[in-house]
């Protein structure tokens, strides 16, 4: 899975990206029907 949610909290995208970067957050995805694209950002507006 790309984000935590439902039964999956750890072993995420989002999760293991944070391994490295803690203050990643997920900006936008495009996953149904596409390969996949996950946007995230360090900084907010």
């Amino acid at each position: 899975p790309t984000l935590p949610g439902g039964g999956f909290l750890e072993h995420t995208l989002l999760y293991e990206l944070r391994r490295y970067r803690e203050d990643l957050r997920p900006l936008h995805r495009l996953g149904r029907h596409t390969s996949g694209i996950v946007l995230c950002a360090t900084h907010g507006p």
